[in-house]
């Protein structure tokens, strides 16, 4: 872009459960840069090229030993290092496809043929202008799996979340014979011996599940339990270090009373995610004054006038049942719910899915 910087991606190197970046400078090398602290980055480049002719860049786990690995493409060039975590890089292969052979899209992760380690596509923009063209490029990982197996990918440990937000569930899985299979998840949430609570069973083995975190959950000892499961064979992994689920969001705001003394007020949505069910919206009021909820869509129109009036001291809770102003159920989407409370204002947003 303007600063000269190409190709970036995010991944976590380190599994501190944070994203960091890689990127192609303007030299056409590559660059990997790991967050110590809130606006503070540290180069772990270490010996990948300065300089050369990449233009794109991907980071995942590769080699499938926990640390992310950097794979990058340009001018008919592909190149894989893996990582230790601590910037220390190995070249493990190079190769070659049709030059001239520019970057035009690179995607690191799936597994097609189901051997249980990562694939790569690239999209190239082969030939000379003005005959030249996108030619689409699969690259698989060539060992044969012996045995059915899984291996979680994501999320692998340290990770926060919020409960009642949504996140993909990842892993990667080797099939023997392409032989049918499902897949379960399971949650613990007192740490990698359990008890277990079904997330979900008899998922399509695609290494990929959409995930609604409950609202109720709340732990820094949480663990994910995959099982695949075939023809009378079985295998199972967990999840190798825990992350945390945060309780479901408040947003508290400060204002000011009569006397200029300090006061807090909350508006909390239960779930922020909804289902199939009705949302809940808690409010507090310090202060007697007027509050109106709204809910709006992704375009700024008014969905649903919750309330509008004038309210004493206290703690109040509203349900909106998922319908509009003409009381017809809403479509599945992104909406936002606009609190102003007194003189002041919050927004949060609202995911429904079906």
């Amino acid at each position: 872009g303007s600063m000269g910087l190409y190709g970036v991606a995010l991944g976590d190197i380190n599994n501190d459960g944070g994203d960091d970046i890689a990127f192609c400078n303007s030299n056409g090398g590559v660059e990997v840069w790991t967050m110590v602290s809130q606006n503070t980055w540290s180069n772990v480049s270490g010996t990948l090229p300065s300089s050369g002719s990449y233009q794109a860049t991907q980071l995942y786990d590769m080699n499938k030993d926990g640390y992310g690995d950097v794979v990058a493409f340009g001018n008919g060039v592909l190149t894989i290092w893996t990582g230790d975590g601590a910037g220390n890089w190995t070249q493990a292969t190079s190769f070659n496809t049709p030059s001239p052979g520019d970057f035009a899209a690179l995607r690191v992760g799936g597994d097609a043929d189901h051997n249980g380690y990562p694939d790569i596509v690239i999209v190239a923009d082969e030939g000379t202008w003005p005959s030249d063209i996108n030619h689409i490029r699969f690259f698989k990982e060539v060992e044969t799996p012996e045995s059915l197996t899984i291996h979680p990918t994501y999320p692998h440990g340290s990770e926060k979340f919020y409960a009642g937000s949504v996140h993909f569930i990842d892993w990667l899985s080797a099939i023997p014979n392409n032989q049918t299979s499902n897949v379960r998840l399971e949650l613990s949430t007192t740490g990698n011996g359990g008890p277990w609570k079904q997330i979900a069973q008899n998922l399509p083995n695609n290494g990929r599940y959409q995930w609604v975190i409950p609202d109720s959950v709340s732990s820094v000892n949480c663990f994910i339990r995959y099982t695949v499961y075939s023809s009378g064979n079985s295998a199972e992994c967990i999840t190798p270090t825990p992350f945390e689920i945060l309780p479901s969001s408040s947003i508290f705001f400060t204002h000011y009373g009569k006397n200029n003394n300090e006061q807090k007020t909350r508006l909390t949505l239960t779930p922020s995610v909804v289902s199939n069910k009705t949302i809940n919206i808690s409010y507090t009021v310090k202060e007697p004054c007027n509050v109106r909820l709204t809910i709006y869509d992704i375009t700024g129109k008014i969905v649903k006038n919750l309330t509008n009036r004038f309210y004493k001291c206290g703690t109040y809770t509203i349900k909106w049942y998922k319908k509009d102003n003409g009381i017809k159920t809403v479509p599945q989407g992104i909406y936002f719910l606009r609190g102003n409370i007194g003189t002041l204002s919050v927004t949060q947003k609202i995911i429904h899915i079906k």
